[in-house]
């Protein structure tokens, strides 16, 4: 029996609302989904079986493992478009870090929309899959427009080796998506490595089809099997809708709550814009004047950098590759770039000199600070003298550790908090205290002092009504009572420059005494 770890990519996109497929392209992907899962983690009890999203707000891990895939897949949303190279790069660093190495790597993918990328950004990717051993199959089924199939032909054909990936086109007609791969490579395994569940449905859907009956049982001979099977088809169809609806009314009570002010940080990862654009050929050689665009253009040129391929069988281990640690820096930009867009403004300083020059406004945070006059002379005095360090409240002043450390901790989840703080001698912000990932949010509060001021980010995991896995990144403005006044207006006016750093934080809490960020208020904050 093969041991293997397999990643399935969902297309979730508004392409699979079309009903060509019985009931529609979606649910009967769901069914195949289920199928194909059973046949994975019952072929071998160590086999793990992982699943995600291409299209709704972005690439999305939902989960790697479970046993109950049917409320998982309930979970889903659909809207957007499939983004086909984000999802197999998320796909790929997700099998990198599996816990069981000796397990052998396989994505398999659910394409029912449109593919946008051309052919050599395809077989670019295809040949990135190939050098880390990873198998791809491919389930071709709705659109053919623009080429599709010989896109993906020529990306499994980049992969294949030994004959270890597939691709199967499945054209609309009278037989369901599921009912159509019971038979091929994809569902039953190569050669001995296929389970004996999947060889005995492929067997008994083969034997159904040539008698004419359901589930491959005459209802003449067994009525009472015949009943039963129908009976349970019907029962599970109908606690799948049942569930779909009551995470459909979670979902919007949830965005109704949220508004406009979440940004997901999900264990899964979450969002719109791609993160390898078909059109970062042409961009390669525009001038770049920030650090996120310079990142951008190495992972364009690393997409369209030749690999060469290894010749022989796939090896049941990873390739030994020099260059992982920068991958999987590209990999995280990836997702970071399926966040939002990251086109940061050159104007920020000249803004924010303007924004302290508004006596106003300066004078309206102020009067929000406990126990801060803004009629004081000495106040007074220190606004005008941080009017002249207008550069020092602009972000532009934020070390490297904190990035670091922030995008290790969001994506890497070695962190469970980070604590920063300002140095009034250099200008510097700097990085006070990190938390391991068995720290808890007791530990935080017991790390903040009692009087002075403090930036802080914790990575908050819970559990949704709906069972979904899900993780939200707080950042927390402490300025306590005893902190000085100085030291107040610094972070006051500090905190929009680190914010706009820290990229994927969901929610805000200011507090100036450790009641006013609880645990239960983070709690409320999340769901």
């Amino acid at each position: 029996m093969v041991l293997e770890a397999t990643m399935i990519c969902i297309d979730n996109s508004e392409w699979t609302r079309n009903g060509d497929y019985s009931p529609n392209r979606f649910q009967a992907q769901a069914e195949a989904v289920n199928l194909i899962c059973g046949a994975k983690t019952q072929s071998n009890p160590e086999n793990t079986v992982g699943i995600l999203t291409m299209a709704g707000k972005g690439v999305r891990v939902l989960v790697t493992p479970t046993s109950d895939l049917g409320k998982i897949l309930a979970c889903l949303e659909i809207g957007g478009e499939m983004n086909l190279a984000a999802g197999i790069q998320v796909a790929q660093l997700a099998l990198k870090h599996r816990q069981n190495k000796k397990q052998q790597q396989r994505i398999i993918v659910f394409a029912g929309s449109p593919v946008k990328y051309d052919k050599k950004s395809l077989e670019t990717i295809g040949r990135k899959l190939k050098k880390n051993n990873v198998s791809l199959d491919v389930v071709d089924f709705g659109e053919e427009d623009d080429g599709k199939p010989e896109k993906l032909e020529a990306l499994v054909s980049a992969v294949n080796s030994s004959d270890s990936s597939h691709i199967v086109h499945v054209p609309p007609g009278g037989d369901a998506l599921s009912d159509v791969l019971i038979t091929t490579p994809i569902f039953t395994g190569d050669g001995e490595g296929g389970s004996g569940f999947a060889a005995a449905a492929a067997a008994a859907a083969a034997a159904g089809g040539a008698s004419g009956f359901d589930f491959g049982v005459d209802p003449n001979l067994d009525p009472e099997l015949a009943l039963a099977l129908r009976v349970s088809m019907e029962e599970e169809r109908a606690r799948q809708e049942a569930a779909a609806k009551r995470a459909a009314e979670e979902a919007e009570r949830q965005d109704k709550g949220e508004g406009q002010t979440s940004n997901a940080a999900d264990a899964t990862m979450t969002e719109n814009v791609s993160s390898v654009s078909p059109d970062d050929d042409n961009k390669r050689n525009d001038p770049m004047e920030d650090e996120t665009a310079l990142l951008r253009q190495a992972l364009a040129m690393s997409m369209d950098e030749p690999r060469s391929s290894q010749s022989g069988g796939v090896s049941a281990g990873d390739a030994d590759m020099p260059e992982a640690t920068m991958e999987d820096q590209e990999l995280a930009l990836a997702l970071q770039m399926s966040v939002q867009d990251n086109a940061k403004d050159s104007g920020n300083q000249a803004e924010m000199s303007t924004v302290l020059g508004d006596q106003s406004f300066v004078s309206s945070i102020l009067a929000s600070l406990p126990g801060v006059d803004p009629n004081d002379p000495s106040v007074k005095e220190l606004l005008a003298s941080l009017q002249g360090q207008g550069e020092a409240t602009t972000g532009m002043w934020v070390t490297d550790e904190c990035k670091n450390s922030f995008m290790e901790m969001k994506w890497k989840k070695v962190h469970r908090y980070i604590v920063f703080k300002i140095d009034e001698k250099s200008k510097l912000l700097t990085v006070d205290k990190v938390g391991g990932p068995a720290e808890s949010y007791e530990d935080l509060t017991a790390s903040l002092p009692q009087d002075d001021c403090r930036y802080a980010v914790f990575d908050f995991d819970f559990v949704t009504v709906d069972n979904c896995r899900k993780s939200k990144i707080f950042f927390i403005a402490w300025a306590p009572t005893a902190s000085r006044i100085r030291a107040k207006m610094l972070y006051a006016t500090s905190k929009d420059g680190l914010r706009r750093v820290l990229d994927g934080i969901s929610y805000e809490v200011q507090a100036t005494d450790p009641t006013e960020m609880g645990i239960e208020i983070i709690k409320d904050r999340a769901k």
